[in-house]
């Protein structure tokens, strides 16, 4: 399993859009990273990707904690309810700008298709 945050041409900053031309190179066959917050599983060819979406910012409209599991050989996706009035209010009263805690419940409007 090959992971890192944004994508493999920059591990922190890439929003990257998986498809099988991507990971052609890639002598790996099982593939996670995060940072576009989209919850998915694709399989191309022989090769799995896997964003286990986000706790916070949804990007998909569903505000629920969303992670994946992956056992070595098959990722599952998961979504549970969390109390986001309660972690923005923690947010709030450690000092987070609220521009942060308040995207928990809704997102960032700018990804939304």
């Amino acid at each position: 399993l090959l992971m890192v945050h944004g994508g493999w041409s920059d591990p922190l900053e890439e929003y990257l859009s998986p498809n099988e031309d991507y990971f052609r190179d890639f002598p790996n066959k099982f593939f996670a990273s995060g940072h576009t917050h989209k919850q998915m599983v694709k399989q191309f060819g022989e090769k799995w990707y896997c964003n286990p979406g986000s706790v916070g910012q949804p990007r998909d409209r569903d505000p629920r904690a969303a992670f994946a599991t992956f056992d070595g050989s098959d990722f599952k996706l998961y979504r549970v309810e969390y109390d986001i009035e309660q972690t923005c209010k923690a947010m709030e009263e450690a000092g987070f700008d609220e521009y942060y805690y308040k995207r928990l419940k809704v997102g960032s409007q700018h990804f939304f298709k």
